[in-house]
């Protein structure tokens, strides 16, 4: 908030920050598990207010399945609720094994979308989501969870996810780099963070705290903000709840990881559940994008990367792609795909600037 004195001139500046309406008071682990269960549950029924048809993004994960399974316990849930998720190129593989089981275990209805094979469709999908940043974002579940949405959007204009949850529960199988006062996040010149919820606890380190706070924010939260509001749909995230964080973050580090496992706490909500649903690694959908473009041995991706930015991040290329891109093998984007599509997303950007630029001798 800015504070202006008569004249208009600035005296002053303090953010607006509710206050944190509950903090951990050294109950046991079964009650904080316990109030971490109904803030849930609050939060999940504040995201329903004025959403009379919402779409779940259920991945298969940890994350959405426990906000599926919150929704799940309302009555009316299997009459209001649809969920999603994006299936695999080849079918059955990747998390989508693990969304059909959790929607059949929660009753819920599922559509499972699977993403195009090969170009042109491919490739006007790639154009038309890179031109929806506004400055390079290269992550590949990009691509797959604008694709999700635009499929949703069809349905719903809403859409209630799992985000947030493995910077709130300790995620990212990170376990003991949370509270590691050496650990520092790649590439840091710095520790400055960013305000994003209440206040970081101070058992964090340097790693913890940023994940918990430039990651989320600039991260996590710049894609699904992209890939959302950028087609006219609204994601929300109950783990983001302002009453849910506040008291998360104020339990002990060791609560959090129960059993020394990541996300513990969370994961401790879906007792009763197989441990092969639970404990097993997250495989996510980026690698769909790899797969379903190599089919048409990637045609028309070699065309969205510029051979300026070829030359300017040739020093991350092996030197098979230090060729101009329209003489690349299929075999070595294949190897770099990761790579080769933050090429593209680089070389949208720029075209972008350039297509923004003033034309000389016009006036600005």
């Amino acid at each position: 908030m800015t504070t202006l004195d008569f004249a208009g001139n600035e005296v002053g500046q303090r953010p607006i920050r509710p206050d944190v309406v509950e903090q951990y008071n050294g109950e046991s682990a079964d009650e904080a598990e316990k109030r971490v269960r109904e803030l849930l549950e609050r939060a999940v029924d504040a995201r329903l207010q004025n959403n009379p048809k919402p779409g779940i993004l259920l991945s298969g994960g940890v994350d959405s399945t426990v906000v599926a399974q919150t929704l799940a316990r309302r009555p009316d849930a299997r009459d209001r609720v649809e969920t999603f998720t994006l299936g695999a190129v080849v079918p059955f593989m990747n998390d989508e094994p693990y969304a059909r089981y959790a929607a059949w275990r929660l009753r819920l209805p599922l559509r499972v979308l699977r993403p195009h094979r090969g170009s042109p469709r491919l490739t006007d999908q790639a154009v038309a989501y890179l031109a929806m940043q506004d400055e390079p974002l290269g992550m590949l579940s990009y691509f797959s969870l604008c694709r999700l949405i635009a499929a949703v959007r069809e349905i719903s204009r809403i859409v209630i996810g799992g985000d947030g949850a493995d910077e709130l529960f300790l995620g990212y199988e990170e376990t003991g780099r949370w509270n590691d006062a050496a650990a520092l996040p790649r590439g840091a010149t710095g520790l400055a963070t960013v305000s994003t919820g209440p206040d970081v606890p101070e058992w964090a380190g340097p790693w913890g705290r940023d994940a918990m706070t430039t990651g989320l924010l600039g991260h996590q939260f710049a894609k699904l903000d992209r890939a959302t509001a950028e087609q006219g749909v609204e994601a929300r995230c109950p783990y983001l709840d302002w009453d849910l964080m506040g008291y998360v973050r104020s339990l002990p580090p060791a609560m959090l990881l129960a059993q020394g496992r990541s996300k513990g706490l969370l994961k401790s909500l879906l007792a009763g559940w197989p441990d092969w649903f639970v404990h097993r690694p997250k495989m996510g959908f980026a690698y769909n994008l790899r797969w379903a473009w190599a089919l048409s041995a990637f045609s028309g991706l070699r065309e969205l990367v510029d051979d300026a930015a070829v030359t300017r991040f040739a020093y991350d290329l092996p030197v098979a792609l230090h060729s101009p891109p329209h003489q690349w093998k299929s075999r070595d984007i294949f190897r770099v795909f990761p790579r080769v599509w933050r090429l593209a997303c680089w070389s949208a950007f720029e075209r972008r600037l350039d297509e923004a630029a003033p034309i000389p001798g016009e006036m600005r």
